[in-house]
C-alpha cells in the first residue's frame, strides 16, 4: 500500500523470508503545518494509516 502527496506519504509492504514475516512502515509528514485547504489531503494518509493498522495477519503452524 502506498499513498503519496504534497503533504506527506505513508507506505507498507511485507516480504516473506525464511519463514520470517518482516513489515516495513513509513508515514512522513512534510511540513509541520498545512493549510486548510490541505486537509483533504491529510486525511488521505491518515486514512490508509487507519486502514492499515486494522488489517489481521493469519499465521498458520507449518
Amino acid at each position: 500500500m502506498q499513498i503519496k502527496n504534497d503533504c506527506g506519504e505513508f507506505s507498507s509492504s511485507c516480504t516473506l523470508t525464511d519463514n520470517q514475516l518482516k513489515i516495513q512502515v513509513k508515514k512522513i509528514f512534510y511540513h509541520n503545518y498545512e493549510p486548510k485547504e490541505n486537509w483533504p489531503k491529510l486525511l488521505e494518509i491518515m486514512d490508509a494509516t487507519n486502514n492499515f493498522i486494522g488489517k489481521t495477519i493469519f499465521l498458520e503452524k507449518l
